[in-house]
């Protein structure tokens, strides 16, 4: 027996027929108002074909599930506002912005915000919005909840012509979803306030909460995303980036000002990618607000730059390859950096607090740089004087110039062979930078070289002589100290000992503070280049002048060991341990006591023939 399975038809359960009104007149707003009221109750498909319309006239029915699709292209006089189950989809046209994952449709706006979307689960698909004059999409929840938004595969370019471009607005909205888009705002676009390519804000008290952002294979271009309450409000939810570019980024990829922001986070980059920096800036960046941000994870984001600045509660950084470094703000709590380099190293550091531990076996020693103001030298008008040090004591150095550029050194002899790496490193301190103080020099404010009878010889790094430690304006955040490392090899044999040097520029107009400058000699072949840049990742401080072989652990000449707040250890002066309570020793061994007390100070303890005797 055979069966024959045939079509079946129930009444009312066909989808009804697209609908195409008349367009290609000056003005189809009304043709196609009349096509949406034409649909049936429960909805139905629109085709825009060439259709110019005033969007801000039309009136969509609520409860409609309506398909608006643009073939060629629609131009929308006035903006357009959806309000709810509605998809404006793109068929045709050919139009492909840049990194834009598919064909799609133009849309051409002539006021600002282009397409205003509100109300729930809406959908933007395959549309190329090109120089529109303001805004180009906007997704408002300030006056009716605003949640499940999709764009997928839209395509925005807002040109420097366009000087108040913003591609994505979300306002007091939440559940959006960027899938396979290309959004960029190049570089002098963007409102005055608002310099970014996506920016989450709450511009009132709303319905709901701005949050709950995911992007997914998407390319962000020019400017980065803004994050900024502006009335106070509770963080709606996570923002979870995957797969993901920053193209030729103007600034850091993602801002927050947690000035309104009640416990901001719950935020996850994964495989971000940097492609063609236009300027060097954090991965993550709090530019304002001192609430701190918690539970921050990156994964599989390679960068050589700095990963952020900000008060972070909780943060997790899981990636292969060269990462980035810490800013120079606290972690919110002691964060404990440590790496294994794989060859039995390991390298422990509490950021800020000047403490230095080398393995257990160091195939390298730190080179004998001057640490203190006066082992520092001085070139042209440049003068030193004592300031406050991150760990609070006053060993800071404020460096300042009188007249042009002058430059303080901070040098040593050492033998260096082609295949070597140094890494050196400086804390440097920029007063008042966000309070519109001094910036840096833009001629790079401190860098390594190394001198062969007065001729620098080259890093592998660049055939530039000179390798900038701190030259990247996009570090700076208040007057916060921040730790400057750079690992360079050595590309030239100079077969004889060089001058090492350490140097810091300044001008008349931008003094700033440096602190404990050190650099370290790691012999070629002793450790690969991948152990060195991962091993320089985690240095934030080194004595000068600590000996190879491990097992070593240091404090700066001017910080003590306490036990509680009754004992402790320190340096009085070169070679002289001294302590502030009672030594006791169960055995104890003095050798080279003075044997008289000519020339002592009182209360020298002398030997008096095989006697201890105490120096009146």
């Amino acid at each position: 027996m055979r069966l024959f399975v045939g079509a079946i038809l129930f009444a009312g359960c066909l989808a009804a027929e697209p609908l195409t009104p008349a367009c290609g007149r000056a003005d189809d707003t009304a043709s196609v108002q009349s096509a949406l009221a034409a649909t049936g109750a429960s909805g139905g498909t629109v085709i825009l074909d060439g259709c110019t319309i005033s969007g801000s006239a039309i009136v969509f029915t609520r409860g409609k599930w309506l398909k608006l699709v643009v073939e060629k292209a629609l131009t929308l006089t006035t903006s357009l506002v959806i309000p709810g189950g509605i998809t404006l989809e793109g068929d045709s046209g050919g139009y492909i912005e840049q990194f834009q994952q598919r064909s799609s449709a133009v849309v051409s706006c002539k006021s600002s915000p282009c397409i205003i979307v509100r109300g729930e689960s809406n959908a933007l698909r395959n549309l190329a919005i090109h120089n529109p004059p303001g805004v180009a999409i906007l997704i408002d929840g300030s006056a009716q909840i605003t949640a499940n938004t999709l764009i997928d595969n839209v395509g925005v370019t807002i040109f420097n012509s366009v000087p108040n471009g913003l591609p994505l607005k979300i306002d007091g909205a939440f559940w959006t979803l960027v899938r396979d888009s290309q959004l960029l705002a190049a570089a002098g676009s963007g409102n005055q306030r608002v310099k970014a390519s996506i920016w989450m804000t709450n511009s009132g008290a709303g319905y709901a909460n701005a949050g709950l952002l995911t992007i997914r294979d998407s390319v962000i271009s020019g400017y980065g995303i803004l994050v900024n309450t502006q009335v106070n409000a509770n963080w709606e939810g996570n923002i979870d980036i995957h797969d993901t570019g920053y193209e030729s980024g103007q600034n850091s990829f993602l801002s927050i000002d947690t000035t309104h922001a009640a416990n901001p986070g719950g935020i996850l980059l994964d495989n971000l990618t940097i492609a063609d920096p236009a300027s060097s800036f954090f991965i993550l960046q709090q530019v304002g607000g001192t609430n701190q941000i918690r539970n921050v994870s990156l994964k599989n984001t390679p960068t050589m730059g700095p990963i952020t600045n900000a008060d972070i509660y909780g943060l997790i950084v899981d990636t292969t390859g060269p990462a980035g470094y810490y800013g120079g703000r606290s972690m919110g709590f002691p964060v404990r950096q440590l790496t294994s380099t794989g060859a039995g190293q390991l390298d422990t550091d509490w950021e800020g607090n000047g403490f230095a531990t080398l393995g257990a076996s160091t195939p390298f020693a730190t080179i004998n740089l001057p640490q203190s103001i006066t082992g520092l030298t001085t070139q042209g008008a440049a003068s030193v004087s004592p300031t406050t040090a991150p760990d609070g004591s006053n060993t800071g150095i404020a460096i300042s110039s009188s007249r042009g550029i002058a430059t303080v050194y901070s040098s040593a002899r050492v033998t260096l062979n082609a295949g070597d790496w140094i890494i050196a490193g400086i804390w440097v301190q920029v007063p008042n930078v966000v309070t519109g103080g001094a910036l840096l020099p833009t001629y790079g404010n401190a860098a390594v070289q190394a001198v062969d009878g007065g001729n620098a010889f080259a890093w592998v790094q660049g055939s530039y002589f000179r390798s900038a430690l701190c030259s990247d304006s996009a570090q700076w955040v208040g007057n916060g100290w921040v730790q400057c490392v750079q690992a360079v090899k050595v590309a030239t044999n100079p077969n004889h000992t060089t001058n090492f040097q350490l140097l810091a520029s300044t001008d008349t107009t931008h003094p700033y503070a440096i602190w404990m400058p050190w650099a370290i000699r790691i012999p070629s072949g002793s450790m690969s280049d991948t152990q060195v840049t991962r091993y320089a990742r985690y240095l934030r401080n080194q004595v000068s002048n600590l000996p190879a072989g491990g097992g070593i652990s240091a404090f700066y000449p001017h910080q003590k060991l306490y036990w509680g707040n009754d004992t402790d250890l320190y340096r009085e002066s070169p070679g002289v341990l001294r302590t502030d309570g009672v030594f006791q020793s169960s055995g104890l061994k003095l050798v080279n006591l003075p044997v008289s007390c000519v020339g002592q100070s009182k209360g020298t303890v002398w030997n008096n023939s095989g006697i201890l005797g105490v120096c009146p």
